[in-house]
């Protein structure tokens, strides 16, 4: 009697990890990832997406980067198309990396394209700057005069604050009807203003053809010098707005109004970061709630004898660790409906929105609704 050992089949999974594996030399597969021992990086890649109902195949991996360099989630997406699911997780790796993971291995390896400075509470901070390539263009000519970061660097740069790291990613799509698509995400969010000014600058290019569909990706560094390491990890932070959401869910009388500061307080045991949190959650849920509202990215801290600071969303360590916490926890209904109701009472965007509609303004009529706070004296932005 003889045995035959059957061959295994491979999961979609080990497939990826071995297209991976094979792309980019000495690197080993560890696990549920490959790691990359001269950079100290390790890659875990999971599917999002399978479109099977297409002549072609259509998928969307997500890649988690992990370095001691990133402070939170790094998480990086790519779509790939074939005509078998095996030419689509080829293309997914093949875009991931000639985009993220070459400027990524830049930023380690310390070959940067530009270093400024830039100020924030009045303290100087140091940056080096990481430009990738731009994707979907292969005529050199073409890209000489594409110059994204002498559009967005500006604004990118006062929208930065104590991060050790900022991620930025650009897409842009022009096609041949006339429509333009322009996005640009910092670390992950979707920024307007930014956007819009892509949008117009898109409409002076002057190529050989109608038709663009590129990305391109920068990676901002603070110098090691003049970063101030922050005190609260983001799965920390998190859980703190995980308890918060209860107790201002059930804030609706004056008494726990006045307890709400104590009661978040000796949730973080931290003044600012409980005033964050507590500040933050009313007006991002109104977001969520009434997300056909464009609103702005700026911030508005009003002290003591009525002293006025401006930030961008951006420049607060924990403002989009409380909002991805929140965010998960509104779109999975984790947040019941009568603590939305409580909740959004306390922020200002809601009375703006509310007066609005009571004029008869149409709700996507509102745009760049900007958030006004009060704060305690003592408070220092981190």
């Amino acid at each position: 009697m003889f045995l035959f050992n059957k061959k295994q089949v491979m999961t979609n999974e080990e497939k990826i990890l071995g297209y991976l594996k094979k792309a980019i030399p000495s690197s080993k597969i560890n696990g549920n990832g490959v790691y990359l021992s001269k950079y100290k990086l390790t890659i875990e890649p999971h599917i999002g997406k399978i479109d099977n109902n297409s002549l072609a195949k259509v998928v969307d991996l997500f890649f988690n980067i992990k370095h001691e360099l990133f402070c939170e989630s790094f998480i990086e997406s790519a779509t790939g198309i074939g005509k078998n699911l095996e030419e689509a997780f080829q293309q997914c790796v093949d875009h991931f990396l000639v985009g993220p993971l070459y400027v990524i291995k830049n930023c380690i390896s310390g070959k940067s394209n530009e270093n400024f400075e830039t100020t924030f509470l009045g303290k100087r901070k140091g940056w080096q700057l990481f430009q990738g390539s731009i994707q979907g263009i292969r005529d050199e000519e073409e890209k000489k005069y594409i110059r994204i970061w002498s559009i967005i660097g500006e604004k990118a740069k006062a929208r930065l604050g104590n991060k050790k790291i900022y991620w930025i990613k650009i897409y842009i799509g022009k096609f041949s009807n006339g429509e333009i698509i322009s996005k640009c995400r910092i670390n992950g969010v979707y920024n307007n203003e930014i956007s819009d000014d892509i949008s117009e600058y898109i409409k002076t290019w002057k190529g050989n053809r109608d038709i663009y569909s590129l990305k391109q990706y920068f990676l901002i560094k603070q110098h090691s010098e003049t970063y101030s390491e922050y005190e609260f990890s983001e799965e920390t932070v998190k859980e703190f707005t995980k308890r918060a959401v209860k107790v201002l869910g059930v804030c609706n009388s004056e008494e726990k109004l006045r307890e709400v500061n104590d009661d978040i307080y000796k949730i973080t045991g931290d003044l600012n970061l409980a005033y964050e949190i507590k500040s933050f959650i009313p007006e991002m849920l109104c977001e969520l709630v009434f997300s056909n509202v464009k609103y702005g990215d700026r911030i508005s801290i009003i002290k003591d004898n009525n002293r006025s600071l401006e930030f961008y969303k951006n420049q607060f360590t924990s403002y989009y660790w409380i909002y991805s916490e929140l965010a998960n926890n509104y779109y999975h209904s984790n947040v019941l409906e009568e603590e939305i109701k409580t909740i959004i009472l306390l922020s200002s965007s809601y009375e703006v929105i509310n007066n609005a509609l009571d004029t008869g303004t149409k709700i996507q009529d509102l745009k760049n609704l900007e958030i006004t706070l009060y704060a305690f004296k003592e408070y220092i932005p981190a």
